[in-house]
């Protein structure tokens, strides 16, 4: 039997939730999941955890909620979507200045690479501040960028936030989608998950380029029947509550990779709304 705990208002898999918080917010806990006060979006407690295998990167994102009692902050995280970063960067510039940068920084130095990441995240920023940056530090103190976009200014306050434990942002102005458009909220909220957990979550999101998912839709609900790793030739087993359980036994992909192209047919049960039915599917597509 599986079990979940509701935490924040969002289903987790138990076996993801730290003891501590699983005690202290349980699916049978009163606790209201609003906020008391305006929580910074950065504390020192935020930082070197283990990351959970076979999480994977979105995942590891939308969890920044168990440590979160900001509701709105929570529910953008619900509602975030599909995320829009490839390989968990801005763009490829921003992931090419990253590479360079992290080459000659103390990369197991989490507070300094979850801050070089957003300091990259804009060219003209980085130019500004690349010389200050040294192998076990950043030197705030030497510049104040000038001239800088929105974005430029934004990564440059979340940077400090992470880094000084300065207060520029609260999770309440991450979840204002007005002031935080929805790139930079998976760069903020990326930046956060490497101070916890480490530069390596990256590697998560570079694999994911090449996941495929195969989904329906019903009363306009998205139904995961069966997600994969291409470069892994394995089927990704989903712990999080949903009404399709899969047979694993009858559930196969397969990859034709010179083309770019995979097939998959698989059955299951499917159970919402007092409705009851066995499922099957068979597709084939193109994941390039």
């Amino acid at each position: 039997m599986k079990h979940f705990f509701i935490i924040n208002g969002r289903v987790i898999p138990a076996k993801l939730v730290p003891p501590d918080k699983a005690v202290r917010k349980s699916r049978d806990s009163n606790e209201s999941s609003d906020c008391k006060y305006d929580e910074p979006f950065c504390r020192d407690s935020d930082e070197d955890e283990a990351c959970p295998s076979n999480v994977s990167f979105d995942v590891l994102l939308r969890m920044l909620c168990i440590y979160s009692n900001n509701h709105s902050f929570n529910q953008r995280l619900r509602t975030m979507g599909d995320l829009t970063m490839k390989d968990g960067f801005m763009n490829k510039y921003h992931k090419s200045i990253f590479e360079q940068a992290t080459a000659h920084i103390d990369t197991t130095n989490n507070v300094l690479v979850a801050a070089v990441y957003l300091l990259t995240a804009d060219f003209k920023l980085w130019k500004q501040t690349k010389n200050h940056v040294e192998k076990n530090r950043i030197c705030f103190g030497r510049f104040k960028p000038v001239n800088c976009t929105e974005t430029g200014y934004t990564v440059y306050s979340a940077a400090k936030d992470i880094y000084l434990g300065t207060k520029h942002f609260t999770l309440s102005d991450l979840a204002d989608k007005n002031l935080i458009p929805p790139r930079l909220f998976e760069v903020i909220c990326t930046a956060m998950s490497i101070k916890r957990y480490g530069v390596q979550i990256l590697d998560r999101a570079t694999r994911e380029s090449y996941k495929v998912t195969v989904s329906t839709t019903v009363n306009d609900q998205k139904i995961v029947l069966c997600e994969a790793m291409v470069d892994a030739d394995e089927i990704i087993k989903d712990e999080a509550e949903s009404p399709y359980t899969p047979d694993e036994s009858k559930t196969v992909i397969t990859f034709m990779k010179d083309y770019g192209a995979f097939s998959v047919s698989g059955a299951g049960k499917f159970s919402m709304g007092g409705m009851d039915a066995d499922l099957t599917f068979n597709m084939a597509d193109t994941y390039n």
